[in-house]
């Protein structure tokens, strides 16, 4: 399929980008790339049911509404109750983009903006996690243990 000039948009978010001019002789067409740092996509994902496991409840869309059947390029947001505690995570796999927050009662505790995350995984081995790796070599794995009680767990390596 060749590329024609124009406005292109993908599921995941990137960008054609056209190629240097000074590169080509006049009559050779524009050339067009896929720029890596225009597309990123987690990788791996978890699978939708595995995520129903551990938050045992539906996915819904950013704003709490019907879920979009388009998972893994749209936003899905889970969210679970245990005891007193609320927590909430949001992402977006085509924008390796999310959002964690804990409330205990009606006071917020924890509220991240989370970017850069590469991958993400379920742990059902060791404990019930949500486990969110980063692409910064200075960002440690994030792990969020829903059972038996919910913790979080992350950190920096240091400098």
């Amino acid at each position: 399929m060749a590329l024609r000039p124009g406005r292109w948009s993908f599921p995941f978010g990137g960008r054609i980008r056209r190629g240097p001019r000074s590169s080509r002789p006049n009559d050779t067409p524009p050339t067009w790339t896929m720029s890596h740092a225009d597309v990123m996509v987690m990788d791996p994902i978890p699978e939708v049911n595995d995520l129903i496991w551990l938050f045992e409840s539906e996915p819904m869309d950013d704003e709490g509404g019907p879920w979009s059947q388009y998972y893994p390029y749209a936003s899905v947001r889970f969210e679970t109750t245990r005891d007193d505690d609320k927590v909430v995570f949001s992402f977006n796999p085509g924008y390796e983009d999310g959002r964690l927050t804990i409330q205990q009662g009606a006071q917020p505790l924890v509220d991240l903006a989370l970017t850069g995350v590469r991958a993400i995984s379920v742990d059902r081995l060791h404990q019930e996690s949500l486990v969110l790796l980063f692409r910064s070599e200075e960002i440690r794995d994030l792990r969020l243990t829903l059972k038996p009680v919910v913790s979080l767990t992350w950190g920096l390596f240091p400098r």
